[in-house]
Parts: C-alpha cells; structure tokens; sequence
C-alpha cells in the first residue's frame, strides 16, 4: 500500500500531462518526496528517543518553560511534528522550480524532481546498516507514546459530531454519522482533501498546462469518492453485522452521502480557482463536481456490491 500511495499519482501525470518530459518531471517530484518522507519517519526514532530523554530539544522545553497554557507537545514527538512542515516545503520547491524550468527549457524541468529523488536514495543507502535498528526504535517509540498514560491523550472534541451531518436526510443519519467515525478513525480523509485543494492552487498559480490540471482533478476525485471502499473491510464493518443493520439498498445510500461530505468544498475550491484561472473555467467547475456526484454514487455502488450484497450468495 505505501508504494501503491506513492506510485498511484503517476498514472494521470504520465497520460494526461503536457508533454512527456513534463509527466516524468512532476513524476519523479512526487516519487522522490515519497521516498524522503520514508527516509525521514522511518528512522527518526533514535531522534525522538533523545528528545524525550532530555538529550536534545532545550530549546523547545525552555520556550514551554516560558510560554505556559500554549503549545506544548510531548518532547519526543517534536522532531516528528517538525518533520512534517519540512518534507511539504521540500516538495512544493520542488514541484514550483520543475514548472519554472520547464518554461525556459522543457529537459531542465526533471532537473528538481530527480534531485530530490537523488537525494531521497543517497539517504537511504546510508542508513542501511541502522536502518532496523532506527526502523525499531521508532515504532516502539510511537507504542509508548501512544499507549502511556502519560502520553498524548485524545481530544475532547468529537471526530464528527452527530449535529455535524445535519444536511443527511433522517432516514440515512444514524448510519451516515456512524459510518464518518469510522472513516476518519482509518484515514483522516479531511487533511488530505485540504492537501488536494493546496496543490490544486498551486497548480493554478504556477500556470501548470490545462491537460495536467485535468489529469489531476480526475485522480483527486477518484481518490476522494474511492476511500469509501475502507468502510467495507472486514475491521470496520463484518459483513454479517452491517447484513443485520440495514439491507444492501441503504448501505449504498449510506455511503453515498459519506462521500458527498466532501463535494461542496469541492466545488467551492474549484469556482475560486476559476475566478482567476483561465484554464479552469466556472462551467468546468460544475463540470467536474458533476462528474465528482457521479462517482460518488458509482464507488458508493460498487463498494456495497462487492461487500453486502455479495454476501448472502456466498453462503447460498
């Protein structure tokens, strides 16, 4: 799967991008961002370890010293949550001076994404031989945080509120607020919408070619109606329970409007990058929520074809 993650985005650049230089360009961003988030979490854990030891961080731990009721995360984790911000600018830099580059000379827009894929694998072969070791340490790191009465605690806010799913029709909302709170325990899907819109404006303010901005929008959209298909394993939903709740019919009702949580603020991104980008009008922001309904209602189908209604033919 985490290849799967960081392979996926190539499909659309590949066929769909201006040309193909600028495909293997924006490609290659992708691919070598992945791979420096890995090198990065992956062995990170010996960092955090002396972080929350004392060993390193005095400056974090003076400025909670000085800064009470403000922000103030467990010490070991800072390097983690300093990471994040990190690989994101690393990558925007990268996708920005492909694009600039490309504009003088198309070959030169490979020039950022194999450097940073260059980079991503020079790292990783130096820590081959710590790499258990630190791959170790950061997994038992993260089970200690976790599960330490010490550690982070969970919020107190609800992941969805049952107010929150006001615009659900009665019938549907029991199952639809259910179904949200399980999703967003899997894969918190808001954060990456908001990372999908971000690069949608980027992309925007860059210029990037109307074929590349197509290509993209469709892979966004298939991946935003597709994460549906989480509510069918067998963790958060076993097939027998989900036939007692509701009959196949309303499950894909269900999921319908689960991916529908997503397509107004869709729109919205879109109608605001048409307003000053040429290359995405305001009919072809209706356009794409238009064909992003249509997938909704496809996956929300499919998905409850293959779980619930499938189900009693196999025990027949």
């Amino acid at each position: 799967p985490v290849v799967g993650v960081a392979v996926a985005p190539g499909v659309p650049l590949l066929l769909l991008g201006g040309s193909p230089v600028q495909g293997v360009a924006l490609l290659a961003v992708v691919l070598g961002a992945a791979l420096f988030a890995f090198a990065q979490y992956a062995a990170i854990g010996p960092t955090m370890q002396a972080w929350q030891e004392g060993r390193r961080g005095g400056w974090y731990r003076a400025m909670k010293e000085n800064s009470p009721g403000g922000f103030a995360a467990p010490d070991g984790m800072v390097p983690a949550l300093l990471a994040t911000p990190r690989i994101f600018a690393l990558a925007l830099v990268a996708l920005v001076a492909a694009v600039l580059l490309g504009r003088s000379a198309p070959l030169l827009s490979a020039v950022p994404g194999l450097g940073l894929l260059g980079w991503a694998v020079v790292r990783l072969a130096r820590q081959r031989r710590t790499h258990d070791h630190a791959f170790y340490a950061t997994n038992a790191f993260y089970a200690e945080v976790f599960r330490s009465a010490g550690g982070m605690r969970a919020a107190g806010r609800e992941p969805v509120p049952y107010r929150a799913v006001y615009w659900v029709p009665r019938r549907w909302k029991p199952a639809v607020w259910a179904s949200l709170r399980q999703l967003d325990r899997r894969l918190p899907l808001g954060r990456f919408v908001a990372l999908g819109h971000g690069l949608l404006w980027l992309m925007a303010w860059a210029d990037v070619p109307a074929r590349f901005v197509e290509g993209y929008l469709l892979f966004f959209a298939l991946a935003k109606n597709g994460a549906v298909g989480l509510l069918a394993s067998r963790p958060l939903a076993p097939a027998p329970f989900q036939q007692m709740l509701l009959p196949p019919r309303r499950w894909a009702a269900t999921r319908f409007f689960v991916n529908l949580r997503w397509t107004l603020p869709f729109l919205g991104s879109l109608a605001a990058v048409a307003l000053f980008d040429p290359v995405l009008t305001l009919p072809a922001a209706f356009g794409w929520t238009a064909f992003d309904l249509v997938l909704a209602f496809f996956f929300a189908a499919l998905v409850t074809y293959a779980a619930e209604h499938r189900y009693p033919r196999r025990y027949a």
